[in-house]
């Protein structure tokens, strides 16, 4: 695959060596020849619903944050979901997980993202960490934060600082399982979707296609051939 940035965020790009942001130097890198990636990609499953996703699925705050992009938005680019996300920050109520074998209580969280990349939202570092090549997801969860201490964390995470903070949570594992208190609404890539049940089922799956990026000779190449105007 190569591919050039068109959508809002553009944030699976940015996990690779390519001049993906100009078609001209990209069309050259395809003709000439690049580094071929095998990338992860990951799968939600629920109640025998299955959707796939290249870069992040997410439950919570960032569902919220575009179901009001859907309502419309004047801004463009980066700063859409940006400006969705501010709307959201001290309305949003959260969303339920129900105990499972190592919890006795049900609990609210702000936020769970897994991740294959490392930004989100056109502009957040959610896992800052992450890399699209190791077999392996990040969660992110940020846990029940209200009020006006959304906003400096808001701040951290486009930083991608959020991950020292006492009530985020980050782990690393191949498949993630989940119990919510109903049937959750959740987003892959930027789109909304619709849980079949109440439990959800994420997952790696390695190696799932083959991504063309620049090699580091090729990358200086690229980047010293100006772009030809139309």
């Amino acid at each position: 695959m190569a591919f050039l940035q068109a959508g809002t965020g553009n944030d699976f790009a940015r996990n690779f060596p390519a001049p993906s942001h100009d078609v001209h130097a990209m069309a050259r890198l395809v003709a000439h020849g690049g580094v071929e990636q095998r990338v992860d990609m990951g799968r939600v499953e629920s109640a025998g619903r299955t959707d796939w996703f290249l870069n992040v699925v997410g439950f919570g705050f960032d569902v919220a944050v575009l179901q009001q992009l859907a309502q419309g938005c004047a801004l463009r680019g980066r700063a859409t979901y940006l400006a969705a996300a501010l709307g959201q920050l001290l309305s949003y109520q959260g969303v339920d997980l129900t105990p499972d074998a190592h919890e006795s209580a049900r609990r609210r969280v702000m936020m769970l993202v897994i991740s294959n990349g490392r930004t989100f939202g056109g502009a957040f570092r959610i896992a800052p960490a992450a890399n699209v090549t190791d077999g392996l997801l990040d969660l992110i969860e940020i846990g029940d934060v209200r009020g006006a201490a959304r906003l400096p964390l808001l701040l951290r995470v486009l930083r991608g600082a959020h991950l020292a903070h006492p009530r985020v949570t980050a782990r690393r594992a191949d498949r993630f399982e989940w119990c919510f208190a109903e049937a959750p609404a959740y987003e892959v890539d930027g789109e909304l979707c619709q849980a079949g049940s109440r439990e959800v089922h994420v997952m790696c799956v390695g190696s799932a296609i083959r991504v063309l990026a620049a090699s580091p000779e090729a990358g200086v190449a690229v980047a010293a051939e100006p772009a030809r105007s139309k």
